[in-house]
């Protein structure tokens, strides 16, 4: 449906270039109409139905037939590149020689080359004096209008190649870690048929090509059947379309008309709300599915999950120690009390997937206040728009989400709705967001205080500036020093991850220390590991956030607690650790926008959305776990749990008032009690024990496990009563099954 809408609005723009201002829903709704002209007996009727339908609306035949033109160019044009992602496709199915090495090579470059030459050509015509016949061949349209032709073109044929995609993936598996080569295939083989201009709409011609592609990954017979299954929802896709564009263009003058006006007239606003819901529709899809699949484990989503359902029993801000068998206070580890007040939610569905969803929702709506940030600085709001999207393709923010549930991943969007409380001098609204977010983790105290200081500084709010500063500062200094330590009865557990010298260091004597070893930090941060780190942090917004390097400083706290860090997770993007970092990232470039759209009157809009654009795709496909990127986190898709069903029952079994030890992958699947072990820890006191025999991440190791196993086997209080090869699971004497 978005291909179709695409494809018409193409058509819709093209009529406008040639300034015929037609409407655009009726524009949409004749174009898809006489569009369905094509099915019998070609394209070729296609084009005849569009003529006769525009004709009818005053659109001269020049136009059309320039339209016409500019249209099969571009589609030619935009469908090769999109193609180009089918090489390795390609390669398995046609017999090849050197060529098509070369292809593969330099063909994304080719082809650029030429679309740069066509975007420019008016301008090149006009500067060689190029024959006169020259002139109806190339677009009668500016540079500016053909690439955004170009790019709704491009953009079509990606969403056809996905709608495809997920058509066919209805039926059968299909690889998701190859998803950009399938969606090139796919269309490869959309503009075969559509140069097949005396079969209708390429029938036949465009399916036995998608055909004779997936039959080098599946059965030939289940090729061709998912080949038609997928021509079928295309079709119902352009059916809907049109039913759609025939209702907004009837409507368009009766009482829907203000609902339609306002849609027309805030097409930025739209676009976002889209981007929004596809965000959380994905990524809510594959939180659930990591873990129903048990790739979410007891460290940490049922660590906060048994946090949540204590507190709604009683028991607040209780769970069981990770290291040991005694419930504690989260107190001992973390002061991330946003779960106290989740407790609400969880109620209504007692289930990790509350959790996980709520992570989602909330994370992902930080993309408005990264909008409405750009907006108040007055940037364009096209520019604001692309950067709330590359906000939603962030690979930091959206491997935070994916990987289990931390309080501290929603700070991202409270900090950003801090920030935009104090431009606006909002500041009840501010306080709400800065404490939503300061009892999202301890070390978060810090940048409110750094916040407070900003009012001071450039807002001149001296009360509320410096009593938020005290505040935080007194907040952060009784966690870290005095209050997380006294239920823990050591020091912080994450200072043992800092190493200049001294063991068992106070965060005092740590900072001191690091203060003064200047050559040490230096030697920290120009690690390898940790310059990537860095680089993936800043690339995906093109170093921008270099260009606003006073709001850098207020990711400081989490960018040196990262960096100087002795554990590798902290100064990688996968974790929650980037939580902090990533919403002055995003202020920090939409500051430096501004600063080089003031400063350097010839870099415009333009110039920085494609550069914004291409820094986007980079940043995604070399660090998003999207799929198609370099490396995807799609275990839950390729590598699905086996007997999933089977143990699920298994642990469905267990009542939540007895205690169970179990390896970490199954953590989270028996959160919802009192107490619950990390094996080995009360192996011989739970009254479940459950271990998983393929644990990936099992600590000390699994030889370990598997000996204490043995020893359970051989143990006279507990009997096995499942075991399949993968789940053993033993119960005490005593307890009924």
């Amino acid at each position: 449906m978005v291909y179709y809408y695409l494809r018409s609005y193409s058509w819709y723009l093209l009529l406008k270039y040639h300034q015929h201002d037609l409407e655009v829903y009726e524009s949409l709704f004749q174009w898809s109409f006489a569009q369905l002209k094509r099915y019998i007996p070609g394209n070729i009727w296609g084009l005849v139905g569009v003529s006769v339908h525009f004709t009818k609306k005053n659109v001269t035949k020049q136009n059309l037939a320039s339209s016409f033109i500019t249209e099969s160019q571009l589609v030619l044009l935009a469908g090769s590149f999109i193609s180009l992602f089918a090489v390795p496709l390609i390669l398995q199915v046609i017999p090849h020689g050197g060529w098509m090495g070369v292809l593969e090579q330099g063909g994304i470059w080719v082809i650029a080359c030429i679309t740069a030459v066509y975007i420019f050509s008016k301008k090149i015509h006009s500067f060689l004096k190029l024959p006169r016949f020259m002139a109806y061949l190339l677009p009668n349209v500016s540079s500016h209008q053909l690439a955004t032709l170009w790019s709704l073109m491009a953009a079509s044929f990606v969403f056809y190649g996905l709608g495809t995609y997920f058509a066919i993936s209805a039926i059968t598996y299909l690889d998701p870690t190859r998803l950009w080569v399938y969606v090139g295939y796919f269309t490869f083989s959309l503009l075969v048929g559509f140069l097949s201009f005396i079969t209708p709409t390429g029938l036949g011609v465009r399916e036995g090509i998608m055909a004779l592609g997936l039959a080098a990954v599946m059965p030939s017979g289940l090729a061709s059947f998912v080949v038609l299954f997928a021509r079928v929802m295309l079709v119902v896709g352009e059916l809907i379309s049109l039913g759609v564009f025939y209702l907004c263009n009837k409507l368009q003058n009766g009482k829907f008309s203000v609902v339609l006006l306002w849609l027309k007239n805030h097409p930025h606003d739209v676009l976002l709300a889209a981007g929004y819901i596809v965000f959380v529709y994905y990524f809510s899809f594959i939180s659930f599915l990591r873990f129903e699949n048990y790739y979410a484990g007891r460290f940490d989503l049922g660590n906060m999950e048994q946090t949540v359902w204590n507190t709604l029993r009683g028991n607040i801000f209780e769970f069981t120690n990770p290291n040991g068998i005694s419930l504690v206070s989260r107190l001992a580890f973390h002061a991330d009390f946003l779960l106290i007040l989740l407790t609400p939610f969880y109620a209504l569905w007692q289930d990790p997937r509350t959790l996980l969803l709520t992570q989602v929702i909330v994370t992902g709506g930080g993309a408005f206040f990264v909008f409405a940030i750009g907006r108040f600085l007055k940037l364009n709001k096209s520019l604001c728009l692309v950067f709330s999207f590359l906000y939603l393709f962030n690979p930091s923010l959206q491997r935070s989400v994916i990987y289990d549930f931390h309080a501290v991943t929603l700070a991202t969007t409270f900090l950003l709705g801090a920030f935009y409380a104090i431009l606006r001098k909002k500041y009840w609204i501010f306080g709400l967001f800065a404490f939503l977010a300061g009892i999202s983790k301890e070390q978060i105290w810090a940048i409110i205080a750094l916040m407070g200081v900003a009012i001071v500084v450039f807002q001149r709010k001296y009360k509320i500036g410096i009593a938020t500063l005290i505040v935080s500062a007194t907040l952060f200094y009784l966690f870290i020093w005095v209050i997380i330590p006294s239920f823990s009865g050591t020091q912080h557990f994450a200072l043992s991850y800092y190493s200049v010298g001294e063991e068992n260091s106070s965060p005092t004597t740590l900072i001191r220390l690091f203060l003064s070893s200047p050559l040490k930090i230096i030697e920290l941060i120009t690690d390898p590991a940790r310059l990537d780190y860095l680089n993936a942090l800043f690339a995906p917004l093109g170093y921008l956030p270099l260009l606003g390097p006073l709001l850098l400083v207020f990711a400081a706290p989490d960018l040196a607690i990262n960096l100087l860090s002795s554990k590798s997770q902290l100064y990688q993007i996968y974790y929650q650790y980037t939580a902090a970092i990533t919403p002055f990232l995003f202020i920090g470039s939409l500051y430096g926008v501004r600063w080089l759209l003031t400063r350097f009157k010839f870099i415009t809009v333009g110039h920085l959305i494609l550069y914004l654009v291409i820094m986007g795709i980079y940043g995604a496909y070399r660090y998003s776990p999207l799929p198609g990127a370099k490396s995807p986190n799609l275990d839950m898709i390729t590598r699905p749990m086996p007997n999933r069903a089977q143990v699920d029952k298994v642990l469905a079994a267990i009542p939540s008032k007895y205690s169970v030890s179990t390896s970490n992958s199954l953590g989270s699947h028996v959160a919802r009690r009192k107490y619950v072990f990390t094996f080995p820890y009360g192996w011989d006191k739970a009254d479940y024990v459950i271990f998983m025999m393929t644990e990936s991440n099992a600590y000390p190791s699994l030889q370990t496990h598997k000996k204490q196993i043995d020893n359970l086997t051989t143990n006279p209080n507990y009997v096995k009563y499942y075991d399949d090869g993968v789940i053993v699971a033993f119960r005490k004497i005593g307890i009924s099954q």
